[in-house]
């Protein structure tokens, strides 16, 4: 899961650009000339689950000096259909934990729009882009790294929801056995997870597939699949 950490500074306009090419501004001591926002946490999360991220914001004063931002509010609005924009304060400490739920139909990505406002009525607005991934999780292992030709290769794995890690059971999974080149070797082979979320299957490798193989574990539904591979 990749991980972020955004700075953003943005600085008052205080002259007409005319104006700024020829004047040296002079900007109190200590007054708030921009407002910045660190932002931590990951750019990706499943379907059904969440966004979780720790944002910080501070007073720009003078040119460079920071200081913490309480009582900025935190605007978040998304590109998703039918999601409205959700508001959060910031703390005593200018911190503030964003969470956004992620529908269960949502696209493989979308945008974030963060606007933040400070108590000095300083404000930012920028983007980011959100991965998303498939609500469910799965494991495929194989007993045996090496199979005497025409022999058995037994298969196992586990199916489970991504944001929980809770089993899901009576779930079909897809098990293909692939050659070297990817090729299917045989039939897809059909199993229904347990009450545990665990399946098993044994394949036979014909003798007449040379070289390593591998197996490939689906689930899911048709328009946004999980895998998973093994060997």
């Amino acid at each position: 899961m990749h991980k972020l950490t955004y700075t953003l500074v943005t600085l008052l306009l205080l002259t007409s650009v005319a104006e700024a090419q020829s004047a040296r501004i002079r900007i109190r001591q200590g007054s708030v000339s921009g407002v910045e926002l660190a932002i931590d946490g990951a750019t990706s999360a499943p379907r059904g689950g969440d966004i979780r991220w720790l944002v910080t914001a501070y007073d720009v004063l003078g040119l460079s000096d920071l200081r913490p931002a309480p009582g900025a509010t935190v605007h978040v609005a998304t590109s998703l259909a039918q999601t409205e924009e959700r508001s959060f304060q910031t703390d005593a400490f200018g911190r503030a934990e964003l969470v956004l739920p992620i529908p269960g139909d949502a696209p493989d990505g979308f945008m974030v729009v963060i606007r933040v406002v400070s108590a000095g009525d300083v404000q930012r607005r920028f983007e980011l882009p959100v991965q998303v991934t498939p609500k469910e999780a799965i494991e495929v292992h194989v007993a045996r790294t090496e199979v005497a030709p025409d022999g058995p290769l037994r298969v196992f794995g586990r199916l489970s929801v991504a944001a929980s890690a809770r089993p899901l059971a009576s779930q079909a999974v897809q098990l293909t056995l692939r050659d070297a080149a990817g090729r299917p070797v045989d039939a897809p082979a059909s199993v229904t997870t347990d009450e545990a979320g665990l399946f098993a299957h044994t394949f036979r490798v014909p003798d007449d597939v040379g070289g390593p193989v591998r197996v490939e574990a689906r689930a899911g539904a048709d328009d946004h699949p999980v895998r998973a591979n093994a060997g």
